[in-house]
């Protein structure tokens, strides 16, 4: 099992968490061969994971992502008892493999919780937001970006 120090997260719901930074320090070195900037990189254990499933296509990541996530949910958050249903935020991106996508299904595999991809819609593209820190140029650049789809919504989340 990996180490992670979840940070809480405050915003427009009840309560939620990241389960670690992802980039804990980046330095220059030059240019590779192809004139691209080359970084020395750190990331904590979380994020290299993450790292290597989205941008190196690792799919042996998600099992120990997955193991990680599991564990907060039961042991450290204590919420498992409280998810019905498990839903994605859609990617900034088009790609052939979507890690959120894969992520989120395989926990609700694991989890035997129902995963549901139609719910949160997107209205608009939206840059990916992995150079942007500032938070309130993300939270601009997000704005009015995703809706609910209503009848789904009341569909999937009715009262229990």
């Amino acid at each position: 099992m990996i180490t992670i120090n979840p940070i809480e997260l405050s915003g427009n719901w009840a309560q939620g968490y990241a389960l670690d930074i992802h980039t804990i320090d980046s330095t220059f070195i030059g240019y590779d061969e192809y004139g691209h900037e080359v970084f020395d990189t750190k990331r904590s254990e979380i994020g290299e994971l993450l790292y290597r499933l989205k941008y190196k296509s690792d799919k042996t990541a998600i099992d120990e992502i997955l193991d990680t996530v599991v564990d907060f949910l039961e042991n450290r958050w204590k919420i498992i008892n409280a998810i019905y249903t498990l839903i994605h935020v859609p990617p900034s991106k088009n790609r052939a493999f979507q890690p959120v996508i894969e992520i989120t299904k395989s926990l609700s595999l694991r989890l035997k919780i129902p995963f549901h991809d139609d719910v949160l819609v997107k209205t608009r593209e939206t840059p990916e937001l992995k150079d942007v820190y500032a938070y309130e140029k993300r939270m601009e650049l997000l704005k009015n970006a995703f809706d609910v789809e209503s009848k789904l919504w009341k569909k999937y989340f009715a009262i229990r």
